[in-house]
């Protein structure tokens, strides 16, 4: 190895959140530093044989940032925080950024208000997917240090409620008490390979994530530790396939429940171990809340599409102000919990489709429909979606929801070509200190 220290000036952020420097022709990764920060850093070998990157480890701050957080900033979900060094004022102003710099790249002038915040005094993280690791010898369980599989402990963490690491800790206890042997993602050995926890409204689920079954005496104390914990709904996923897809294979319920319930519009849903729900409900109530009511003043005659429905949450919302709402989902689990939701709430005005929404789309657009709603995933709308909604009535409204601002520039060209006009654009902090940032853009027809 030929590493050597020197004294650096940071001139950025990677994705990551490591401060990138300049040292002899290289982009030095630097975990820990900051913009406009001067360094004392070990500089290591390129991450990749003739690649210009190479990692720098921080030995010493020598000229601190303005924007760094006060040392006794509470501690944060390690590599998961990629900006946990900042101020959280100055994540909220990077993320106004972005979104400001996303629409002047394609012509669109219009002020991005100020992002709106998380509150830490409520859950910001309501769901945690943590891996399973060894050290000394010992079952830990935690996240994924940056650009490896190596584990470093979960700790306590302002986001999340206290239960997940209490739990998690109890867990590893008893797997090394029975001696489960971790999965290793590099070899392809071993069982353990995640937990996965959620809580909604005070209730709470469990999910261990294993290659294969696991001793019935592992099990029977598994149950009786989620007993302590008060966890209603328990579960192992058997997943023996390589790869990063975690949730897969057969989820077997290890009691009588086979779901938890969380709450938005003053409705009730189910939640399982596989149903997509924003992690940070006060962030995602806010969200929605807006979004249906920019498409709610129009006539209740009217009828509305709610585009990548997941389990139907703003195609009830918007059932209050339409004569009819369709949602379009291609995730045939989360349909049939929409349906069950809408049955459950006692809503009859809405309809449900299984598909790809590139082949359903066109069907659904028709002159009766006043308002869409779209919560697509990072690959946004698409060309295809864009164009099919060229045909809707014009002073039809649509609240888009963007969780990758690459989808929203495209996606929001497309329609502004498509006779689309923008009343205005907002940012979520649903992910504080990531590089994240939720987008609603609405829009209505010419």
């Amino acid at each position: 190895m030929n590493e050597k220290t020197c004294i650096l000036t940071v001139s950025s952020l990677s994705p990551k959140g490591e401060g990138i420097a300049f040292y002899e022709g290289k982009e030095v990764y630097i975990e820990g530093a900051l913009p406009f920060e001067e360094v004392e850093v070990l500089v290591g070998d390129s991450f990749v044989e003739g690649s210009k990157r190479c990692p720098g480890k921080l030995i010493k701050i020598i000229k601190r940032s303005k924007d760094r957080a006060d040392d006794n900033q509470p501690k944060l979900l390690g590599d998961a925080c990629v900006w946990g060094a900042l101020k959280y004022e100055t994540t909220l102003k990077l993320k106004q950024d972005l979104i400001q710099d996303a629409l002047k790249s394609i012509g669109v002038k219009l002020a991005v208000p100020e992002i709106e915040k998380s509150d830490f005094n409520l859950i910001v993280r309501n769901k945690s997917i943590r891996y399973f690791g060894t050290q000394n010898n010992e079952v830990i369980c935690g996240f994924y240090k940056s650009r490896s599989h190596e584990v470093t402990p979960a700790a306590k963490c302002i986001l999340e409620p206290q239960w997940f690491l209490d739990f998690s800790k109890k867990l590893c206890d008893l797997a090394n008490k029975y001696h489960i042997c971790v999965y290793d993602e590099i070899l392809h050995i071993g069982y353990l390979r995640a937990l996965l926890l959620r809580d909604c409204s005070d209730e709470k689920l469990a999910m261990i994530i294993s290659t294969q079954e696991l001793t019935s005496e592992f099990i029977e104390e598994y149950k009786a530790l989620a007993r302590d914990f008060n966890i209603k709904a328990l579960f192992l996923c058997l997943n023996p396939y390589e790869g990063n897809a975690l949730v897969k294979g057969k989820i077997i319920s290890l009691g009588e429940d086979l779901y938890i319930k969380e709450s938005f519009f003053d409705c009730d849903f189910k939640v399982g171990p596989t149903t997509f729900l924003q992690v940070n409900k006060s962030i995602a109530k806010k969200i929605y809340d807006e979004a249906v009511a920019f498409c709610n003043g129009v006539s209740d005659k009217d009828c509305a599409l709610d585009l990548c429905c997941g389990i139907g949450t703003m195609t009830i919302g918007l059932s209050r102000h339409f004569k009819k709402v369709i949602g379009i989902e291609i995730v045939e689990d989360s349909v049939k919990a929409a349906n069950n939701n809408a049955k459950d709430n006692h809503v009859c005005n809405v309809e449900f489709i299984a598909g790809d929404l590139k082949k359903k789309i066109r069907s659904c657009v028709n002159s009766s429909v006043k308002a869409v709603i779209a919560d697509p995933s990072r690959q946004g709308l698409g060309q295809s979606v864009c164009d099919a909604l060229k045909s809707l009535p014009s002073g039809c409204r649509i609240s888009l929801i963007f969780c990758a601002l690459p989808a929203l520039k495209r996606d929001v060209l497309s329609l502004l070509k498509n006779g689309f006009d923008i009343d205005g654009v907002k940012g979520f902090d649903m992910f504080p200190y990531t590089n994240h940032v939720e987008t609603l853009v609405l829009m209505h027809k010419r």
